[in-house]
């Protein structure tokens, strides 16, 4: 289990993210050690299920005994300068477990799909000594490519419903992307968007091998799959 309990992490994290301490000075005071622990970035549209697939993770991660930490960054609310807290409500069912921390961060303006202080939380969350730490982005657009710069792992998530954003998408999040989702492939003209994504994953110039996974998270549909991968790649289970 995380050495620094849930409130106390919660405390640190508020801390970073207001600037009145780095994770470094907090690593220090409580003499703490950086983990191992592997980081898998999730991005793509909003409404294509990043958050439904994350609890399906979740509880895979937990059923063999593997804690997880999760950073949603949402957007920020034009009120209280805060998160608005959508994925935090939409996971609340996991906060009652010790083996997960769940933690919303507002973009706070700044652009790439995460919060500036992002990397800092992920040092600390690493010293807490959880095994998995997933980012989710806030999922607006192409220019979201800074999670492969904290990220071991980045998943793209896209539906038959956001077909046509596979072109403007392609020189941003998927060209970052370890591995793809298609979700919801329970939707009409997804073998079509499967296709595509398939041939798109082949002609770009990459030296990786990019699998394309069809999914529908909802019913745990390619859930398997993916963590099947997930393991091939020895993250989170080389710890």
């Amino acid at each position: 289990m995380p050495c620094l309990n849930q409130k106390k992490l919660a405390r640190i994290i508020t801390q970073i993210d207001n600037g009145s301490k780095t994770a470094d000075e907090f690593i220090s005071e409580l003499k703490l050690k950086q983990s191992d622990a592997s980081v898998i970035g999730v991005t793509g549209p909003p409404g294509v299920g990043k958050s439904t697939l994350l609890n399906q993770l979740i509880h895979r991660f937990r059923n063999e005994n593997k804690t997880v930490a999760i950073i949603a960054i949402d957007p920020t609310s034009f009120i209280s300068g805060g998160a608005l807290l959508g994925d935090r409500i939409r996971m609340q069912k996991n906060t009652v477990d010790p083996g997960v921390f769940i933690r919303s961060m507002a973009t706070r303006g700044h652009l790439g799909g995460l919060n500036k202080k992002t990397g800092e939380v992920v040092k600390i969350l690493k010293s807490a000594g959880f095994d998995f730490i997933i980012i989710e982005t806030v999922g607006v657009g192409q220019t979201e490519v800074e999670i492969i710069k904290i990220a071991n792992m980045v998943i793209a998530l896209t539906s038959p419903t956001h077909g046509d954003e596979i072109q403007m998408m392609k020189a941003g999040i998927y060209e970052i992307a370890d591995i793809i989702v298609l979700n919801k492939c329970d939707y009409k003209g997804s073998e079509r968007i499967y296709r595509d994504l398939c041939n798109m994953t082949h002609s770009m110039n990459s030296k990786k091998e990019i699998p394309v996974i069809k999914m529908i998270a909802a019913e745990q549909e390619g859930v398997s799959e993916l963590v099947e991968i997930l393991k091939k790649q020895d993250v989170g289970y080389g710890i």
